[in-house]
């Protein structure tokens, strides 16, 4: 893919993409043209829903796209993964939380908790 300086999809490839939803769209429509035009067992209903389905369809990607340009806009271009920075001392209720040391490695976890509420891992006993 070719960026241009400021980090974006070049419009040659914009509007490429843009022409290519077009023709579906109008391939999409050609396709159910052609059943109409085989006498098959298609009425004015069935015509009516399937063009409803395909405005609904086309009014909430068109509507996505725009809610992501909008976020794109406030937050900006993403730079990397977000920091997970949490403190695993306590958990999501204050209560301490006592880990097994980083370098024991468990098949089988207990967890226990004490009468104050400190929670605890240890290492199952085989």
């Amino acid at each position: 893919m070719v960026l241009e300086p400021d980090g974006h999809p070049g419009r040659r490839r914009l509007r490429r993409l843009a022409l290519v939803g077009v023709l579906a769209w109008v391939v999409f429509a050609l396709a159910w043209w052609r059943v109409t035009q085989l006498q098959a067992q298609v009425g004015r209903p069935v015509l009516a829903a399937l063009a409803a389905c395909a405005v609904l369809v086309f009014s909430v990607t068109s509507w996505w796209v725009a809610h992501n340009r909008r976020i794109y806009r406030e937050k900006g271009p993403r730079r990397g993964i977000p920091s997970g920075e949490y403190d695993y001392s306590v958990d999501r209720l204050g209560r301490g939380v006592e880990l097994l040391p980083p370098d024991i490695r468990a098949d089988e976890v207990v967890l226990e908790v004490t009468a104050v509420g400190t929670k605890s891992y240890r290492a199952a006993e085989r």
